[in-house]
């Protein structure tokens, strides 16, 4: 992995997705050590156990929800949704500005370049949507000229 503050960032993160199947004991030493900032012997000391102990628990916490994370995938589909996001967002952004120069260019010659342009954009904004619904169920939808995102369910 990376830095210690990386490292940090990504136990942090999957132990918000996979902390609650974790015993009630590693739950503890890993919000201790990694969102309290305890050092091992702190932690140690407060839960009347050996530093070893707690460095075996963070061990086999980590090691759980890394095991997690390679047989369910969370971290890494929301990670791609972002980017997906990101990217349909973009689309998004050039649509309205050809659609802008559309109607306000309607009249001259460039109206028929706008609307092909505007047209690839849209397929592209749906091959994004599509992958955003391949991997997490959210969806976007265009419906009377507005966009909006939905979750599965709602």
């Amino acid at each position: 992995m990376g830095s210690p503050l990386q490292r940090t960032v990504r136990v942090n993160r999957l132990f918000d997705l996979y902390g609650a199947l974790l015993t009630v004991r590693q739950r503890q030493v890993v919000s201790l050590y990694y969102r309290q900032d305890l050092s091992l012997a702190e932690i140690a000391n407060r839960l009347q156990i050996t530093r070893q102990a707690v460095h075996d628990s963070l061990a086999r916490a980590t090691r759980a929800m890394e095991d997690f994370e390679d047989e369910l995938q969370l971290l890494q589909k929301a990670a791609d949704r972002a980017v997906h996001l990101r990217q349909g967002m973009s689309l998004v952004a050039d649509i309205e500005r050809c659609l802008e120069r559309f109607l306000r260019d309607s009249e001259s010659e460039g109206g028929d370049a706008l609307v092909e342009k505007s047209r690839k954009k849209l397929e592209q904004l749906s091959a994004v949507m599509g992958r955003l619904t391949k991997i997490g169920g959210t969806q976007m939808q265009i419906e009377g000229g507005k966009i909006g995102v939905r979750e599965p369910g709602r």
